[in-house]
């Protein structure tokens, strides 16, 4: 989930980080002394920086970021972005310093799955990377800080590792504590049991105005965007003028106003507005209840006979869809009440159906006994990441999509000649083009990044990546 990836940010040491301003990997904060690339982009070569160590003294290598690739690439890890890996054709250690990755072709993201965070070897060895309790209670590590303790739905701890590679962090001890909901960790934020939370737009305000809190908001390149799934696999939604007409149902303006209180931006895209690869250029649905009652009629859905309105009905059988969203999310709850009060207008019946998260993940990427879902993604900086969601049989593709020039353009944009960037943001503009036009889902919107930290807490300045980007360096701020 994008909190363990959050909190796994803290206890793992990539070869390199992006840069917060320019966004390009870089070795400074790695543990990677640099990288040469050879052979036309065919090879990585990392030249780790010295004395690098594990938590518990163990020397952190080359073969473990070797065993790290290996384990990844292995199918019965069921690592869902296995299929990133296809372009690495062997990863060596020439010698005890460096790691050396070759490709079967050039591939531009190379970098961005080259930098993996890597596992302990001595700890994990043969084992099935799932079964090991040290996958949910990892010890050792090789990030600024180290698991203590981790009490299911209260709280995980960690503290200082004194062997941190960039120098033991100023703070001793870290706590991670789960609250029930938005609103409970706020309530924590003001009443000062926590120095840090996520914000949700309803809160922003009251957070802006809290004395002692300061708030953040900004758009970053990795923006995360909410939307309405559609399971192209159900017959009925298979039907384009079904998916437009929804989409054009839907009024998206007055949701972000409402839901969000213009804390966000409409999206038509898969890229963040943000992006070097993002385009205007796409196909749009907007609010349009004569064109989604148009689209409706020549599926042939009718109204009841007589009738202005009702759920349409065809050949006897009335339009119904389930929309599933996971229990807890106010804002999710609202888009599905506010959802289904659209599409009624134009005749479609829709029932919400909350349930608790880890059975509704599994009925929308595993059973996929569902029409419609309400879920969100984050924007890699990086275009290509977005695959898994949108190339036929990707990992997280849990519509069902499939376009033979989608998967193609995707192939392309990663293997322009000398990566120009230019010609790569054209593929990706026409990529962006042909999702779009196809519908696979309601795009909602980008979410400003809001979050609010204690005035007492020394963070990073803001930047492009937002004030997080070197967590090991936040201290509490000196008493005055």
């Amino acid at each position: 989930t994008a909190s363990a990836a959050y909190i796994a940010t803290h206890y793992n040491a990539p070869l390199m980080r992006r840069h917060p301003e320019t966004l390009d990997w870089d070795p400074t904060y790695g543990t990677a002394a640099g990288v040469v690339i050879g052979d036309q982009g065919r090879t990585l070569r990392f030249t780790l920086k010295p004395g690098l160590q594990w938590s518990d003294g163990k020397p952190l290598t080359v073969h473990d970021y070797r065993y790290t690739y290996a384990r990844m690439s292995d199918p019965s890890t069921g690592y869902p972005y296995r299929d990133l890996f296809r372009s690495f054709e062997a990863v060596t250690t020439p010698d005890d310093e460096t790691l050396e990755l070759t490709l079967r072709e050039p591939f531009c993201p190379a970098l961005d799955y080259a930098v993996l965070n890597p596992i302990p070897q001595h700890v994990f060895g043969d084992a099935p990377l799932d079964a090991h309790p040290a996958s949910t209670k990892p010890t050792v590590g090789s990030g600024a800080w180290i698991l203590s303790s981790w009490t299911r739905d209260q709280e995980a701890v960690f503290v200082a590792n004194d062997r941190f590679y960039l120098g033991r962090p100023p703070t001793d001890r870290l706590v991670f504590r789960l609250a029930r909901d938005a609103d409970a960790a706020f309530a924590l934020l003001r009443t000062g049991e926590i120095d840090h939370s996520v914000l949700q737009a309803s809160d922003w305000d009251e957070a802006a105005r809290t004395p002692g809190i300061r708030a953040v908001g900004y758009y970053p390149p990795t923006a995360a965007w909410t939307y309405i799934g559609f399971n192209l696999r159900r017959p009925l939604l298979s039907d384009i003028r079904i998916r437009r007409a929804l989409a054009h149902a839907i009024d998206r303006t007055r949701m972000v106003t409402t839901i969000r209180q213009g804390h966000a931006r409409l999206i038509d895209s898969i890229v963040a507005s943000a992006s070097w690869a993002s385009t205007s250029d796409v196909t749009r649905s907007p609010y349009d209840l004569a064109k989604a009652r148009q689209l409706l009629d020549e599926a042939g859905w009718r109204t009841p006979e007589g009738q202005q309105e009702g759920t349409r009905t065809r050949d006897g059988v009335p339009l119904v869809l389930r929309l599933h969203y996971n229990s807890g999310n106010r804002e999710r709850e609202q888009i599905a009440t506010m959802t289904r009060d659209f599409a009624r207008a134009v005749g479609i019946q829709i029932d919400c159906v909350a349930e608790e998260w880890a059975p509704f993940l599994n009925r929308v990427n595993g059973t996929h006994d569902v029409d419609l879902y309400i879920l969100g993604w984050s924007s890699p900086v990086e275009p290509h990441g977005t695959s898994p969601i949108w190339m036929t049989g990707g990992g997280q593709n849990a519509s069902g999509y499939t376009n033979t020039q989608v998967d193609a353009l995707f192939s392309q944009a990663t293997a322009v000649n000398g990566c120009r960037q230019d010609e790569r943001q054209r593929l990706y503009a026409e990529l962006q083009r042909k999702i779009t036009a196809d519908v696979p889902c309601i795009f909602l919107w980008e979410n400003e990044s809001l979050s609010a930290y204690a005035d007492r807490l020394n963070v990073n300045p803001l930047t492009r990546l937002g004030y997080d980007y070197r967590p090991w360096e936040w201290r509490p701020r000196p008493a005055p």
